[in-house]
């Protein structure tokens, strides 16, 4: 059976926190190597495009909006079994 990786984000356990998904891969090590990249360039203007989905302007301001800030440690790699 394949498997994916989805690249979580909860940043605690309180009434104000935020958990989502934000992209899937087919290997631990992909998935892995992009939280690292998000946390690298988080407050970078000089993102790879690659990034673009979740550091453009548009969308970053919208997630600092939402009280989403960087946290390091609320960011997980899920493993769950892909049935296709």
């Amino acid at each position: 059976m394949k498997k994916m990786y989805i690249v979580t984000y909860h940043n605690g356990e309180y009434e104000d926190s935020v958990e989502f998904n934000l992209v899937a891969f087919s290997n631990r090590e992909d998935a892995e190597f992009f939280i690292e990249e998000i946390i690298e360039y988080w407050d970078n203007p000089e993102y790879p495009p690659y990034l673009n989905f979740l550091l453009n302007p548009e969308i970053h301001s919208s997630l600092r909006w939402m009280g989403i800030q960087l946290d390091e440690n609320a960011f997980d790699v899920q493993e769950i079994p892909f049935l296709f």
